[in-house]
């Protein structure tokens, strides 16, 4: 991860994106940048991951990339002002990029239901909770966030 980490303070992005040919390098590059915007509390790993979701074209990996920048922004950065507003874009860039991803879908309701920086639509919540539950009818998280709550 050392030659990552100095790969990405000295901004030299174009190498990490031939890495992200397949799916499987590109969630570990996408884990160890999250890392690194945890452990540094820095942009420049969010900023990376921004880059690789425009140069990329496969929607799996772009998929992806919006999973992890949205992590780096919850996780690592959540003192930065915006950052859950951008993070929810990510995520939901994600769903649409993937539909049929649950983790995804469940990632948004239980990262953003209760936020005080995001006000999700309860309408949107509660069609990622169905569309879970079309996949999956017995998740539990489809399950409890499926019910009409009281407005």
């Amino acid at each position: 991860m050392e030659n990552l980490r100095d790969a990405i303070f000295e901004c030299k992005f174009s190498a990490l994106l031939a890495r992200c040919a397949n799916i499987d390098d590109t969630e570990q590059i996408g884990g160890d940048l999250v890392t690194l915007s945890i452990d540094e509390q820095d942009i420049r790993p969010y900023y990376c991951l921004c880059y690789l979701i425009e140069n990329v074209t496969d929607n799996e990996i772009k998929a992806s990339l919006h999973d992890a920048a949205s992590l780096a922004l919850t996780l690592g950065l959540p003192f930065v002002n915006g950052a859950y507003h951008l993070a929810y874009h990510h995520k939901m860039k994600a769903i649409e990029l993937m539909p049929n991803s649950i983790e995804y879908k469940k990632a948004a309701i239980l990262t953003f239901h209760n936020s005080v920086d995001v006000k999700v639509d309860p309408l949107v919540e509660r069609q990622l909770a169905l569309d879970i539950l079309k996949i999956d009818p017995t998740d539990s998280v489809g399950l409890e966030f499926s019910q009409e709550k009281p407005r």
